[in-house]
C-alpha cells in the first residue's frame, strides 16, 4: 500500500469540509440578517400601533414620570455616605468579578490546549466541562490592515 495516496485524499476531504462549513456559515449569516430585518419591521409596526393608542401614550407618560421619581429616590439614597461606600464596593467587586472571569477563560483555554482535556475537576471533586461560545461580528473597516 502507498501511504502517499491517502494524504491528498484526506487533505481534499478536509478542504471540501471547510468549504462546506464556510458556505453553511454564510447561509446562516444571511438567514439571521434577513430574520433581523423582518423582526425590525414587525417591531416598528407594533411600536407605531402603540404610539397611536391614546391609552398607551398616557400610561407611558406616567411610567416615565414614575421612573424619574424612582431614579431621583435612588440617587438620594446612594448619595448617603455609608450607602455610597457600599455602592462603590459593589461596583468595584463587579468589575473585579468580570476581570476574574476573563482571566479564568484564558486559563481554561490554555489548560484545554495544553492538556487536550475539555473537563476540569475542581477542589471539591466536581467535574466541570470547559465550553466555548463563539459569535461573529462585523469587522470595523477602520482597523483593517
Amino acid at each position: 500500500m502507498d501511504d502517499n495516496t491517502s494524504a491528498p485524499t484526506e487533505s481534499t476531504d478536509q478542504a471540501t469540509s471547510l468549504i462546506s462549513l464556510e458556505n453553511l456559515i454564510k447561509s446562516y449569516l444571511n438567514k439571521i440578517e434577513s430574520h433581523q430585518d423582518i423582526l425590525k419591521n414587525l417591531r416598528e409596526m407594533v411600536n407605531d400601533a402603540l404610539e397611536n393608542d391614546p391609552d398607551y401614550v398616557e400610561a407611558a407618560k406616567q411610567a416615565k414620570q414614575a421612573a424619574q421619581q424612582k431614579s431621583s429616590a435612588k440617587k438620594a439614597v446612594i448619595s448617603q455616605p455609608e450607602i455610597a461606600k457600599i455602592h462603590d464596593k459593589l461596583q468595584d467587586g463587579t468589575k473585579q468579578l468580570k476581570e476574574m472571569r476573563a482571566a479564568l477563560s484564558l486559563h481554561l483555554q490554555n489548560y484545554a490546549q495544553l492538556s487536550g482535556n475539555t473537563q476540569f475537576e475542581d477542589d471539591e471533586g466536581q467535574v466541570r466541562e470547559i465550553v466555548y461560545v463563539a459569535k461573529v461580528v462585523k469587522k470595523n473597516p477602520k482597523y483593517r490592515p
